[in-house]
């Protein structure tokens, strides 16, 4: 994927990326300094997240769902995850499943759902 396409998508409110059911990883690469989806954006469910490390430039505050499963994941945070409207944050399935680092979800009041 190109550098700085999340950056033009300035209104973006929710991002779907989906991988095929055979497949074992996704074929999409990302640039892990990359510039991602905008404060505004509500949802993202990414299907085989392809970095080790939740972006740091992605603004999580206005987030009402997370869906990363199937993922690389090895960290979401480091420290605390401050988002004041997610209510369903989704990372089972990873890869790297034993390693997984949670964050502290002390600043979620609104979280019904947490799958792991």
């Amino acid at each position: 994927m190109a550098t700085g396409v999340f950056s033009r998508m300035y209104k973006l409110r929710f991002l779907k990326v989906y991988k095929h059911v055979n497949e074992r990883e996704s074929m999409l690469q990302v640039i892990p300094e990359d510039e991602y989806p905008s404060i505004n954006c509500l949802l993202l469910h990414w299907d085989a997240f392809p970095l080790s490390k939740f972006p740091l430039r992605f603004n999580t505050y206005c987030l009402v769902e997370l869906n990363l499963r199937h993922s690389n994941l090895e960290t979401l945070w480091s420290g605390v995850l401050v988002t004041s409207f997610l209510t369903i944050l989704t990372i089972s399935s990873c890869f790297r499943y034993s390693n997984v680092q949670y964050p502290t979800i002390l600043w979620c009041p609104l979280l019904r759902s947490l799958v792991i």
